[in-house]
């Protein structure tokens, strides 16, 4: 049920016409047949104040320009239409983030005499600046906005403030100001554009921000991100759809659900401590719990700060307004983040509840098995991989932006990983380093770290199978055997029940005799052949002893006689000879059941070296390619 509900939820609470908004808006500034000024070609000062004298003012003001009857309130500029469909809602609100002079940098004393001012990164309570700047001191710092982590630094939630005017005209004359009275210059380090629109068609509202860093080199990284806010995810009950209110009430079902399954975990924690932590199952399920509750508590604060509140009110009677639903959208967006992971271990938690099934059993079993060695092949595979991010992040992190840093030249290592990096231009900067980087990267990481894997894999797989063949041959039985045995029961229970009410049955053996014979055929009680099995086994165990004690006695017995009536070893009886025969026997059946075990090793283990050898054939056979494309590669480049 719990998982019924938490997928019907999930589902439901999705909605495509949001990426497509997002898509849209995203298009006006990025796309060059509908930008002046494209977002992604900026990057330096100039060009961003470009973008925002052509780009911005062009996408945000151009419509209601050209047709002002447009407009939502007659004689005001109340939603101004970006197009057909959107409005913006409120103004759009530009915020500054800048860096103290001489604070967490400094000079050389080559440059001492000379009266230069350096700026350092950003860094939010120490290299930040909140002191007046500009012409007669006009920008003043105010704690208004929301943490931003970008690619340079994490932004605090304050700033410099400006809101643009209403008028395009107005607008453009404010921006021309704003340039000259120096409001961007070289202690700027971030510029933030936050503006609000509204679909009219689908009750969605786009919390959209630009960003502009400032690198203290000069360079300037654009970026552009749109959260679309359904209405539902800040009203409880949404626009009041049937859809909407099912997405609300499935989310309070949940909540009961999570408080179910805390105290039944806590209880099992309490009575089983050791052995309830030791279970995987019981640490996936703690996890899933713990993001539930992360999940749940970011909606729940979304819906108290909006208690009280109606979007887009404050904007109809000021269209100077601008409300910051930044905060809103991250925290709606982190809770569909969370609820995204927990889709993952909800659904592979059902491999717990169908494990009666024979190849799903193993398959949980070898993983299993191979859950110690795997962790010490992670550590080693973890070493390895920190030493090459490493490597590349020393030799080329002067040179690109992939590996400026060890995060990211991890992230580009792991993209290397799966074909979706481009190595070439590390080998066009350093050939030599980086070919030598290169192929050993592809030996130790591809060649010899994946093949690892699939060994401890392949080995814990052949362990599994061999432990289950032999505990079959001993006729023992597992909890999973029983309950597929109970379900295999009540499906066929329900199955005849559903044929005896529909009176299908002898319209089908009439027509489909065979198909009748298998459908219907009684199944095998697996209990007492099991009952069977291990009767006979008893009965087999009893008579070896028995055999055993009549061979001891007989030895005895035949001794005395032997040498107290004849006085020779020939006196040897039919009985006697019976008894040495049965012993003979009971010896070479326990021989032919050791030499039976040890072939299965043998046969296990060729089986691993076989695979091992194969693994190692094809690790050759990639190098091999591997090798003759880079030596091709080569040639062509000392060719052109």
């Amino acid at each position: 049920t719990f998982l019924l509900v938490f997928t019907v939820v999930a589902l439901l609470a999705q909605s495509a016409t949001a990426a497509q908004l997002a898509d849209h808006i995203s298009a006006k500034f990025q796309d060059s047949t509908l930008a002046p000024v494209p977002l992604s070609t900026v990057s330096s000062t100039p060009e961003l104040w470009d973008f925002l004298q052509h780009t911005l003012l062009t996408n945000l003001y151009a419509d209601r320009e050209l047709d002002p009857s447009s407009s939502v309130g007659e004689g005001s500029n109340t939603l101004r239409p970006l197009d057909r469909a959107n409005r913006l809602l409120g103004s759009v609100q530009l915020r500054q983030a800048r860096v103290a002079p001489n604070v967490g940098c400094q000079l050389s004393t080559l440059f001492e005499q000379f009266e230069v001012t350096c700026y350092a990164q950003y860094q939010a309570g120490f290299s930040e600046a909140t002191e007046r700047f500009g012409r007669d001191s006009r920008f003043a710092h105010s704690d208004f906005g929301t943490v931003y982590s970008g690619n340079l630094a994490t932004y605090s939630s304050g700033g410099y403030h400006v809101v643009l005017a209403q008028n395009t005209t107005e607008a453009l004359s404010q921006l021309t100001q704003l340039r000259a009275d120096g409001f961007l210059d070289q202690a700027s380090r971030a510029l933030f554009i936050d503006f609000n629109t509204w679909n009219s068609n689908t009750n969605e509202y786009a919390v959209n921000r630009i960003v502009f860093e400032m690198a203290p080199t000069g360079v300037v990284l654009p970026q552009f991100r749109s959260l679309v806010l359904q209405k539902g995810f800040v009203v409880i009950g949404g626009s009041g759809t049937m859809v909407e209110w099912v997405v609300f009430v499935g989310e309070v079902i949940l909540c009961f659900f999570i408080l179910s399954y805390l105290a039944e975990e806590a209880s099992e924690l309490t009575v089983s401590r050791w052995s309830y932590v030791k279970d995987g199952w019981n640490i996936m399920d703690w996890c899933n719990l713990i993001l539930l509750i992360v999940s749940f508590s970011y909606r729940a604060n979304v819906y108290v700060q909006m208690t009280g509140t109606t979007l887009g009110e404050e904007e109809m009677s000021d269209p100077t307004a601008y409300t910051d639903l930044q905060g809103l959208a991250e925290a709606i967006e982190v809770s569909r983040l969370v609820n995204a992971f927990n889709a993952l271990l909800i659904w592979a938690k059902v491999v717990k509840y169908i494990g009666f099934f024979p190849y799903i059993r193993m398959l949980v079993q070898t993983v299993e098995s191979a859950a110690r060695v795997f962790v010490v092949f992670l550590v080693v595979f973890a070493c390895s991989f920190i030493g090459f991010a490493l490597a590349f992040n020393v030799g080329f992190g002067d040179q690109f932006w992939d590996s400026s840093t060890f995060a990211r030249t991890g992230i580009f290592l792991a993209r290397a990983f799966l074909g979706d990096a481009e190595v070439l231009l590390l080998y066009r900067a350093q050939p030599l380093f980086a070919g030598v980087l290169v192929l050993l990267f592809i030996v130790c990481i591809y060649c010899l770290m994946l093949n690892v894997f699939f060994a401890v894999m392949a080995h814990a797989f052949f362990e599994v199978a061999y432990e289950r063949r032999q505990e079959e041959k001993q006729g023992k039985v597992h909890e999973e055997d029983w309950r597929q045995e109970m379900l295999l029961k009540t499906l066929a229970k329900g199955r005849d029940t559903v044929v005896k009410q529909l009176n299908i049955g002898p319209t089908l053996r009439r027509m489909a005799p065979g198909l009748y014979s298998r459908l219907f055929a009684p199944l095998p009680d697996r209990s007492s052949a099991v009952s069977t099995a291990l009767v006979a086994e008893d009965a087999r165990q009893g008579k070896r002893r028995r055999r055993r004690k009549s061979v001891a006695s007989g030895a005895a017995t035949d001794t005395d006689t032997e040498y107290s009536m004849s006085g020779s070893p020939d006196g040897d009886s039919p009985q006697d000879c019976a008894g040495v025969i049965r012993a003979v026997e009971h010896m070479a059946g326990r021989l032919l059941g050791r030499i039976q075990a040890i072939g299965f090793e043998v046969t296990s283990e060729m089986r691993e070296a076989y695979d091992v050898l194969l693994g190692l054939k094809v690790a050759v056979d990639v190098l091999s390619d591997r090798l003759d494309q880079i030596a091709d590669e080569q040639v062509n480049i000392f060719d052109a």
